[in-house]
């Protein structure tokens, strides 16, 4: 089955994102006041310490992995799925559902292992609830990972509001020395900016990726399920296409169309 390229767009947003970031930073010289130890340590360990509060270190670590795993994930192509399907509808029809047994390994992991279930003999109920229990598990871990990126994206700029007012009661405590006012000032506003980096530039469009990429997981998933029941009950591959079908939005008034999903993949 043929696998969509992903994320085209998002590198396009990082790079302009960080490059307009940048540029602000670097134009007319004085790049290095944006550099600070102390309000690194206060915005970036200190959300990170208070999210250590809300979740466990086990739930941190494997919502992480989980992030990196579903930002990796290469969806298949939908439509190329939904031929897939009809093709395999088919050869059953003509030779029986066992020999699509030698096709599982080829197939989109939850594609094949339903399918082997069909093929081992249990009922379409069972079936049924064990891919139901899967997609439940997933979608909740799903969740936990964008709850861990908003309660963060929450949590960074109010410890780099924090790190500003540490910073302004230490200049209010030197103002006999006046040079040292404008400098303090600025060290002091660093915090705010490293917490406003991480919340609107990192964490919450991480979030939304993770809810959007999710999304298009489950419905692709959920009509890997439909299909799956409509073969095991033998129904007409044409008609099981035409199910299917009614996972596809189209996009234009042209043969092609696309799947809801394809939108996370850019």
């Amino acid at each position: 089955m043929t696998v969509r390229k992903p994320v085209l767009f998002t590198n396009v947003g990082i790079i302009i994102g960080a490059g307009a970031v940048l540029m602000a930073v670097f134009s007319g010289g004085g790049a290095s006041v944006f550099l600070d130890r102390e309000s690194f340590m206060i915005t970036v360990l200190g959300s990170f310490a208070a999210l250590l509060i809300n979740y466990s270190w086990d739930e941190i670590t494997q919502s992480f992995f989980e992030i990196r795993a579903l930002l990796k994930l290469e969806i298949p192509d939908p439509v190329q799925t939904i031929e897939d399907f009809g093709a395999l509808a088919v050869r059953a029809r003509r030779e029986g559902l066992l020999v699509l047994e030698d096709e599982i390994p080829k197939m989109d992991p939850f594609l094949g292992k339903g399918l082997q279930m069909i093929i081992d003999g249990m009922d379409s109920a069972a079936v049924s609830k064990v891919l139901e229990i899967e997609l439940v598990q997933v979608e909740g871990r799903h969740q936990t990972c964008s709850g861990l990126l908003t309660v963060w994206s929450n949590l960074a700029p109010g410890f780099g509001m924090i790190g500003t007012l540490v910073g302004l009661v230490k200049m209010l405590n030197s103002l006999d020395d006046a040079s040292t006012i404008g400098p303090s000032m600025a060290v002091a506003l660093v915090t705010t900016f490293y917490g406003a980096i991480m919340a609107n530039f990192i964490l919450i469009p991480l979030a939304g990726k993770v809810n959007l990429r999710s999304q298009r997981v489950l419905l692709y998933r959920e009509m890997i399920m439909e299909g799956l029941m409509a073969l095991q009950a033998g129904v007409n591959p044409r008609v099981i296409e035409q199910r299917l079908r009614a996972f596809i939005v189209p996009q234009s008034d042209k043969a092609s169309t696309r799947l809801k999903l394809e939108a996370a993949d850019d």
